[in-house]
């Protein structure tokens, strides 16, 4: 719902990619509403950081971007990261959103949950995971089955080394591949690190030099 005046809104509509071959099934579209005092508000402080802006994207969009520098030719990747907001999983193909879940777990409450409640969020975000990895194969069968990979968090929270054995199963058959160009791999960690402190660490998020290829531009 709206809940502010419509003449003081920005909107924005993002296609689904869909099978191209599959004309008869239905095509869907993410829309995205922000009230304009809202996006001044946020804008106003990339200007304080003294950054440029190119465009503005909501978190989904900019995992996205992302999960996009870690993708491998004609296969689909999966990110899960978590934020003061919560966990976000997001799906991509060839640099285009499918898909994106929210899961009700914070970075806070991992980072200071105790050791049989933080478990049981480990439990919690496995089978989100698994319903969503089940749900994503059987709505877009055009693509292959996903990559996933989680962000970081495991430098932050306490006991988060237990939490790969439980998404193990989970991934087993979606072999993982080896990370893209070091530099690509150093940016988008830095840029995770900085997304999940929020505020004046953005700025410290600095792109090293590297090619525009490897970011998906032009030569």
């Amino acid at each position: 719902m709206v809940d502010f005046p419509v003449d003081q809104a920005t909107l924005d509509v993002l296609e689904v990619p869909a099978d191209k071959e599959d004309h008869a099934k239905a095509r869907f579209l993410y829309v995205v509403v922000a009230s304009n005092e809202v996006i001044g508000r946020h804008v106003r402080l990339f200007q304080d950081a003294g950054l440029d802006l190119a465009a503005i994207d909501v978190p989904e969009m900019a995992q996205r971007n992302v999960s996009a520098l870690f993708e491998a030719q004609d296969r689909s990747i999966a990110m899960l990261g978590f934020s003061g907001t919560g966990g976000l999983l997001t799906f991509g193909y060839r640099g285009e959103l499918l898909s994106a879940r929210r899961i009700d777990v914070t970075l806070k409450q991992l980072v200071e949950a105790g050791e049989e409640q933080r478990q049981a969020m480990f439990e919690r975000i496995g089978l989100e995971l698994q319903r969503s990895l089940d749900t994503f194969e059987r709505q877009f069968t055009f693509v292959s089955a996903p990559e996933v990979k989680v962000t970081g968090f495991r430098r932050i929270v306490d006991g988060a080394d237990s939490f790969a054995p439980r998404i193990g199963p989970i991934l087993a058959g979606r072999s993982p591949r080896p990370d893209p160009d070091p530099a690509t791999t150093s940016y988008a960690d830095s840029v995770l690190r900085a997304l999940s402190k929020g505020g004046q660490a953005v700025a410290e998020a600095r792109m090293p030099a590297m090619s525009r290829e490897a970011l998906g531009g032009d030569p």
